[in-house]
C-alpha cells in the first residue's frame, strides 16, 4: 500500500486521516494545491512512478472519474512537471475535441502526413477527456496508431476519461484494450479529511475561521467536488465577512446559498440549438458551418 510519505509530487498536498491538524496559511495570491487524503494515493503513486522512471513502464495512464474530481488538474500538473524535468522532450497536450478538430482540418486541407508526423514524434502526449473520441473513428484510429510508440516505450501517454476505459462503449475494443493495458485509476472526490483541510485553508485565506462544530457541519453537508467546498468560502466571505463562523452561522450560510440544480450540458445544447437554429449534432461536432454566430 502506498504511504503518504512516499508522495513527493510538487503541487500536491496529502492530508493525514482525520480532520485534526494544523493548517498552514496559504498566501492570498497562491493557488490551492491538489488536496487529497488516502483516497487518491494510488493515482499519485502511478504519476510519480511514470515521472521518476519514464522508461520503466507502464507507459500509459488513464485518470478517470466524475466531473470535478480533479482529473484535469492532475493531468495539467503532470504536464507542467514533465516540461520542467524533461526540457528536451517533445511534449504535446490537448483537449480531445481540439485534437479532433486539428485532425479534421488536416484531412480537409490535405495535411494528414504532417499532422501524423507532429503528433507521433512526441515523447509525451496528454489528452483531456478521451471519451469524446467516440463518434469520430478517424481520430480514434490516429490515437490507436500512436499506441505502437507507447507499447515500444517511445511515447508516454496520459489521458483523462469520464469512465474506466472498459466502460467506454462508444470506443473500439482495440482502443479500450490498449487504454486499459497501462495504469487505469479512478480519481475520487476529496475525503472528509481533505475537505476539512481545503475548507479551513480557503477560509483562512479570506480572513475567516470556523469553530470545530461549524467546520464538521459544513464538511458533512458539502460532499463532492473540491470546487463546491471552495465556492462555499466565497459565499462565506460575502455573507459573513470576517471573523469566526459558528454552527448557527454555518447553517444560515448553507440556507442562503441553496440554489436550484444547474442546467445539464444537454439542456444547454438544446437551448442553444433552438435559439441559433443550429442542429445539436453540429454544435457537438468538430466541423463548423459558421465561423461567427450573432445573437
Amino acid at each position: 500500500m502506498t504511504r503518504r510519505a512516499e508522495i513527493v509530487l510538487p503541487g500536491v498536498h496529502v492530508v493525514e486521516s482525520g480532520p485534526d491538524g494544523e493548517t498552514r496559511l496559504i498566501p492570498p495570491d497562491a493557488p490551492l494545491p491538489f488536496v487529497t487524503g488516502e483516497e487518491n494515493l494510488p493515482v499519485l503513486a502511478a504519476m510519480q512512478h511514470m515521472l521518476e522512471l519514464p522508461r520503466a513502464g507502464p507507459f500509459s495512464l488513464v485518470l478517470y472519474g466524475p466531473a470535478g474530481s480533479g482529473k484535469t488538474h492532475l493531468l495539467r500538473l503532470m504536464w507542467e512537471i514533465v516540461r520542467a524535468v524533461f526540457p528536451r522532450d517533445r511534449v504535446l497536450a490537448a483537449a480531445t475535441p481540439d485534437f479532433v478538430r486539428s485532425l479534421t482540418a488536416a484531412i480537409d486541407e490535405g495535411r494528414t502526413r504532417a499532422f501524423r508526423a507532429a503528433w507521433k514524434g512526441a515523447e509525451w502526449l496528454f489528452l483531456d477527456d478521451v471519451h469524446h473520441l467516440q463518434d469520430y473513428p478517424a481520430a480514434e484510429m490516429e490515437l490507436l496508431n500512436m499506441f505502437r510508440r507507447v507499447e515500444q516505450g517511445l511515447m508516454r501517454l496520459a489521458v483523462t476519461s469520464a469512465r474506466h476505459p472498459n466502460r467506454l462503449e462508444g470506443l473500439s475494443e482495440g482502443l479500450r484494450s490498449r487504454l486499459s493495458g497501462g495504469y487505469a485509476l479512478p480519481v475520487e472526490y476529496p475525503s472528509p479529511a481533505a475537505r476539512t483541510w481545503l475548507l479551513r485553508s480557503a477560509l483562512a485565506k479570506r480572513g475567516l475561521k470556523a469553530t470545530p462544530a461549524a467546520l464538521e457541519y459544513l464538511v458533512e453537508e458539502c460532499p463532492g467536488p473540491a470546487g463546491h467546498v471552495l465556492g462555499l468560502t466565497v459565499n462565506a466571505a460575502f455573507f459573513v465577512g470576517q471573523g469566526t463562523i459558528d454552527l448557527a452561522a454555518a447553517k444560515h450560510l448553507l440556507k442562503q446559498v441553496e440554489r436550484p440544480a444547474p442546467p445539464t450540458p444537454g439542456q444547454v445544447l438544446r437551448a442553444a440549438s433552438r435559439h441559433f437554429r443550429v442542429p445539436v449534432a453540429e454544435l457537438k461536432g468538430p466541423a463548423r458551418s459558421r465561423t461567427v454566430v450573432r445573437a
